[in-house]
């Protein structure tokens, strides 16, 4: 089973009347790798939640060599999703990867980095990735992953402020009102221990 600490949560990008909402979710699986996806009650259960989102942010991946990954993959290729996700991150030899599962028919990936996290303010680096939308009134969004260390989980979540500047440098991206035209989202969903950080005009 996915067990009570999976976490589940969700964004919607809101465009100007009558403009697609885009649905985005942060989904925390417990040491996710070839156990859970192999059996069938509990792989069923995660594809049919990923299903139902154009993004969805997959935290605790435990799968250096993607096999777990490409299995889910084909059970929720209904509607064409593709992938990104980040190195094995972390500090010890415990390691976790971020995930992005999308549907390319609503999405699609411009570009992506690892933070370098300069003074080592992360257990698991932030893995930034950028997306153009296909039908939101918001033509780009940017998203940054955290999955906080609970005992470290304030000064990772002020330490996003970095990241963001980072961000803008690095891309020229600077947030607008998700009510814009043509304007870019930056959002930070995550298991950050204290709620989920957002920007850019986006509710949860």
């Amino acid at each position: 089973m996915v067990g009570p600490r999976a976490l589940l949560a969700a964004l919607w990008v809101l465009g100007a009347t009558g403009a697609a909402a885009l649905r985005i979710g942060a989904f925390n699986i417990q040491s996710f790798g070839d156990s859970k996806v192999s059996d069938p009650a509990c792989g069923g259960v995660i594809a049919q939640i990923l299903a139902g989102y154009d993004i969805m942010l997959v935290q605790e991946v435990r799968d250096p060599d993607l096999s777990a990954v490409s299995a889910l993959m084909e059970q929720i290729n209904r509607h064409e999703y593709s992938f990104v996700s980040s190195e094995p991150l972390g500090r010890d030899q415990y390691k976790e990867m971020y995930l992005f599962i999308y549907r390319k028919d609503s999405v699609s990936v411009m570009d992506m980095y690892q933070y370098p996290d300069p003074e080592d303010a992360f257990s698991r680096e932030p893995f930034v990735v950028k997306f153009s939308t296909h039908s939101s009134a918001a033509k780009e969004l940017v998203l940054v992953p955290l999955h906080a260390a609970p005992h470290q989980a304030v000064a990772e979540i002020d330490a996003l402020y970095d990241v963001y500047l980072d961000v803008i440098d690095k891309w020229g991206t600077d947030v607008s009102p998700a009510s814009s035209q043509s304007g870019s989202q930056e959002a930070h969903p995550g298991d950050n221990r204290n709620g989920m950080t957002l920007r850019g005009g986006l509710r949860h």
